[in-house]
């Protein structure tokens, strides 16, 4: 508090004798602890205040010691859904659609990786970064309702419907169709949407259907076993269940992880 002169003051009141043998390396030790000390503290707020500016720069509190490795070599479309602006799906016609800049420069390649906390990326001319903070809703879609945020024919949307406000840009996790209703969730957080909606990490997805026919038990097990071939390859069911069956209509929960654009319908049309 007062400086290192204040330890030097008893020293200089004592006696030679005292001074010789007693004071001057106790003087000595205090001053060097105290000047440890203080070189210790420099580097710590140093430290922190590093920290803080790269916090405020980039978006992302980024520890200067200890850095996340992936965000040093991640894809370009893999580091913009961490910044919320969709699926990778979608990053990727951002990318296609000249939309994207790094450092300046345009990214036209998919291929692209970058170090997120040394380089700059702008859409629409403006600067993106990771969300801190992650919000995950469930949305309840009624029927006539597009699984969109927007659409050019003034149908009605997901954003439309949706009275939860937040500051965070947010997103759908999948489609389902425009007759079709049940869940489907909103986030913010692009690494969660894409573990739930890539196939391959197999996430299950349950879909009550309404049939107006009823539904041989043999045939649901071909849908489970073989699959039925579509003008897009063959596709089949992880599981299916039938919950109830009348004379002219059938009640089934089926099971999958494929994403494929209205595969529930076209199987049992």
């Amino acid at each position: 508090l007062f400086g290192r002169g204040f330890y030097l003051i008893p020293y200089a009141l004592a006696g030679f004798w005292i001074r010789f043998v007693v004071l001057l390396p106790l003087t000595i030790l205090i001053c060097r602890l105290y000047t440890d000390y203080s070189i210790c503290t420099i580097k710590k707020c140093k430290s922190r205040c590093n920290t803080l500016y790269t916090y405020l720069t980039t978006g992302v509190e980024m520890n200067l010691e200890k850095r996340d490795p992936e965000l040093e070599d991640i894809r370009l479309q893999k580091y913009l859904a961490l910044c919320s602006l969709g699926s990778r799906r979608d990053c990727e016609k951002l990318i296609e659609e000249g939309r994207v800049e790094v450092d300046g420069a345009l990214a036209s390649d998919l291929g692209i990786r970058i170090n997120a906390y040394e380089q700059k990326v702008k859409v629409d001319g403006s600067r993106v970064r990771p969300e801190l903070e992650k919000v995950v809703l469930a949305l309840n879609k009624p029927k006539n309702v597009l699984s969109a945020m927007e659409d050019k024919s003034s149908r009605l949307t997901l954003s439309d419907i949706l009275t939860y406000k937040s500051k965070a840009r947010l997103f759908h996790v999948g489609r389902l169709d425009y007759d079709s209703e049940g869940l489907i969730l909103m986030t913010n957080d692009g690494a969660l949407a894409n573990r739930l909606s890539h196939p391959r990490y197999g996430v299950e997805k349950n879909y009550m259907v309404f049939l107006n026919r009823p539904l041989p038990q043999n045939v649901a097990s071909m849908l489970v076993s073989r699959g039925v071939l579509l003008e897009d390859g063959w596709q089949k069911f992880d599981k299916i269940r039938i919950l109830r069956q009348g004379s002219h209509k059938c009640e089934v929960m089926v099971s999958l992880h494929s994403g494929k654009n209205r595969i529930v319908r076209r199987v049992f049309a």
